[in-house]
């Protein structure tokens, strides 16, 4: 014996790849940051230490020279060492990489006639470029009569210790390299902590769906949006390389908390809407199944049972008919699907020609249509039609034979009124908010000899409300009901006619 087994969807490991791809490109982002900061700090260190430096030996050159510069020129075979420097007279130019000229103005030794040079020990059997660095030279010379008096400043010393710093330097950035990286790390696991959540959450969700996509458990909707609302974006540290970030959270997190809420809106109209649609089509069904099986066993051989059953099952179809046309104009309505063909009406002459037809339909009511003249309204005409003649219609229906039904249209700053008004039985104040929801009828009417879905009025707010219009009910039981349409008047620009 078989049977069906429902199974579990496991938890995906994408959202952990995707949690540990963010987290290395951010780290990997800011490491780079890090040592490209860490690299220009070092170049301009050395080039602050070795400025030092050479200003240094600029100086001491020039106390030297002022000191020994006579005993140098007595005799070319005369040297002097002292520290690191060495004076000696000769009558050859340096050698090794000549300074230009522009930078001599900015020494302190400055002589427009010197020569300066940096040069490097000679390689003739290979030797390392960190020996021959140790043994590099600043030259100094300075033209005098038969020569030069040449000041060499030798750099080993100053290497040592620059490459010391440079090594302190470089452990130091390395080992807050590693602290960084790793802070940035918990930080942003904190940050993403919300996004695995939400997927753990979000599989509950699916894994609560039935075979049809529906959700069985409304908590686990709502368990959906509080994660989601749980973003904590003020837990990112510093060092997180993200500009910006808190907010696009934020942002994110609002706009899934209403796709959320309007999900849960739709489904819960789809759940009303099949619940309420499967109700109203459930009395004409019954109906015409009903007389369907009249006709059935004593129809075929009785005419005034045949009339009937033929009237009723027609009326019902009519019925019917009117329900399917009213569902399929609310649902393209809520899927956008119904656009508008605006164009400049006169409100006046399309309120005429509403009671016109009314009166040719009814003859039972008396109709009085006050209009101003040229009510201009930019708009549907077909869809304002057909929201007058609902309201006209509902009026009709609740408002007994012989009283009056008077329709008003004016216009007061900027804005273009249509007003029903009958003295019909009127509405119990707790009922005049939902007379606009859709399949509501209230207590009288369901008992009473009116007729429909309940979709009408529905049907005119939607209208008026994508004419960015309002609409105002004003009733009293036993006095009868006022309502009020209120749109945008058309400006000057637009009464025109083409």
């Amino acid at each position: 014996m078989s049977k069906n087994t429902a199974t579990t969807p496991k938890d995906p490991v994408i959202p952990d790849k995707i949690r540990s791809s963010l987290v290395l490109k951010l780290n990997l982002k800011m490491a780079g940051i890090l040592i490209a900061a860490f690299f220009l700090m070092n170049f301009f260190i050395s080039i602050l230490y070795f400025s030092t430096t050479l200003w240094r030996a600029e100086q001491s050159a020039e106390d030297l020279l002022t000191r020994y510069g006579q005993e140098l020129s007595l005799t070319e075979d005369t040297e002097i060492f002292i520290g690191s420097y060495h004076l000696r007279f000769s009558d050859t130019e340096p050698d090794g990489n000549v300074f230009f000229s522009t930078i001599l103005h900015w020494l302190p030794f400055p002589l427009d006639d010197s020569i300066r040079s940096f040069s490097l020990a000679q390689d003739p059997s290979g030797e390392a470029l960190f020996s021959r660095l140790e043994r590099a030279r600043y030259d100094i010379s300075i033209p005098v009569e038969g020569g030069f008096h040449h000041v060499t400043y030798t750099l080993e010393r100053d290497f040592h210790v620059f490459f010391f710093i440079l090594i302190v330097l470089i452990i130091l950035e390395f080992l807050y390299l590693l602290v960084s990286l790793k802070n940035n790390r918990n930080s942003i696991r904190r940050v993403l902590r919300p996004l695995s959540q939400l997927a753990e959450t979000t599989n509950k969700l699916r894994a609560g769906l039935d075979s049809d996509g529906r959700i069985t458990d409304q908590k686990d909707l709502e368990d959906l949006a509080r994660v989601i609302s749980g973003f904590d974006t003020t837990k990112m540290g510093k060092g997180i390389p993200l500009e910006q970030t808190q907010n696009e959270l934020k942002d994110l997190a609002g706009a899934i908390n209403e796709m959320l809420h309007r999900i849960n809106q739709s489904y819960e109209a789809q759940v009303r809407f099949v619940s309420d649609a499967s109700h109203e089509l459930r009395t004409p069904i019954a109906v015409i199944q009903g007389y369907a099986n009249l006709l059935d066993r004593w129809g075929k051989n009785d005419p005034k049972t045949l009339d009937e059953s033929i009237h009723a099952i027609k009326s019902e179809t009519e019925n019917m008919q009117n329900l399917v046309e009213q569902l399929l104009f609310l649902a393209r309505g809520d899927s956008e699907n119904l656009p508008l063909q605006p164009e400049v009406m006169n409100l006046s002459e399309v309120g005429t020609m509403v009671i016109r037809e009314a009166k040719l339909i009814d003859s039972k009511h008396p109709f009085q249509i006050n209009a101003v003249d040229n009510v201009y309204l930019k708009g549907d005409p077909q869809l304002i039609k057909q929201a007058i003649r609902i309201l006209v219609d509902n009026s009709i229906k609740y408002t007994p034979e012989g009283d009056e039904i008077l329709l008003r249209i004016y216009y007061n700053d900027q804005k273009a009124y249509i007003q029903v008004q009958d003295q019909g039985e009127g509405m119990q104040p707790e009922v005049v908010p939902r007379i606009f929801d859709r399949f509501y009828r209230s207590e009288s009417a369901r008992g009473g000899t009116a007729s429909g879905a309940g979709l009408g009025l529905s049907i005119a707010k939607w209208i008026i409300e994508k004419h960015q219009g309002n609409l105002e009910v004003l009733s009293r039981e036993g006095i009868g009901t006022r309502i009020t349409i209120e749109l945008p008047e058309a400006s000057l620009n637009d009464k025109s006619f083409e």
